[in-house]
């Protein structure tokens, strides 16, 4: 089912439990914000509104965090589902915050600079900080999932991978152009992970969202080109456990939502 929204560009979209959603978009009048928007898709709030807003997530426990510039500082500003705001977190080490996620059950954040291709965990309530090691070099952070496990799935757009690392920064898996069975010039996007573990990438140049297990093993395509879902750019889990999938056409940006058959193999 394909949704539609009165935006020029839709560049990302995630849920709390309700149903209701936070989103980054480019305005009509040019201008890029995070929105809240109701289970109608009518915006409620405008959360931030600013030039530079990089991207939302939303937590297990319903608040929502959005990276953005303020003055020349980055920092996370966090709300509750209804678009209170709750508090601000100053980032000062990082250029440009790029990606956010939680981490323990909404306890912590972690935010990519993608100046440095670095990752930082912050916790929410002392806000103090502290920069990850992960077993891998990144080329370009381009989107983070973590699962209930506190595992990390990092996208390296130009590194052509996907990979996963325990909490300690030990490598799990890591899946790339040489293990896809399509052979593809794999190009990842964006990643989200369903309630079984298994693994919903957004392969936009190839216009293909693929579905990994819990190893990292590919196992299928969900979506091909001709199934008229058109690069996609973000992949997220609604609250009802489907894939939600974004796709931008100038002026005709879509939210599809996909039902499928989950995999344990």
């Amino acid at each position: 089912m394909e949704i539609s929204y009165g935006f020029r560009f839709i560049w990302s979209t995630e849920y709390f439990s309700n149903g209701s959603q936070v989103m980054v978009v480019n305005d009509k009048d040019g201008s890029t914000k995070a929105v809240l928007c109701d289970q109608q898709c009518e915006v409620t709030a405008v959360l931030v509104e600013l030039s530079k807003v990089w991207h939302a997530t939303c937590s297990p426990n319903n608040i929502a965090a959005v990276t953005c510039m303020i003055s020349g500082v980055a920092m996370v500003k966090l709300f509750n589902n209804e678009g209170k705001h709750i508090k601000d977190i100053k980032l000062p080490y990082i250029t440009i915050p790029s990606v956010v996620a939680f981490v323990n059950q909404g306890k912590g954040l972690l935010v990519a600079d993608n100046e440095n291709n670095s990752i930082y965990q912050i916790d929410v309530e002392t806000e103090g900080a502290k920069k990850r090691k992960h077993e891998h070099k990144f080329q370009s952070i381009e989107d983070m999932s973590v699962n209930d496990n506190n595992d990390l799935f990092v996208v390296d757009y130009k590194g052509q991978s996907i990979s996963c690392f325990k909490e300690s920064g030990e490598l799990i898996f890591d899946y790339n152009t040489d293990s896809d069975d399509d052979n593809d010039d794999f190009r990842p996007k964006s990643i989200c992970v369903d309630k079984l573990g298994c693994v919903i990438v957004a392969d936009m140049i190839n216009q293909k969202t693929k579905l990994l297990n819990s190893d990292g093993n590919f196992l299928r395509d969900l979506t091909r080109a001709e199934d008229a879902i058109s690069y996609p750019i973000y992949v997220s889990m609604n609250h009802r456990g489907q894939v939600t999938m974004v796709t931008n056409v100038i002026g005709m940006p879509g939210v599809y939502t996909v039902t499928y058959r989950p995999s344990i193999q």
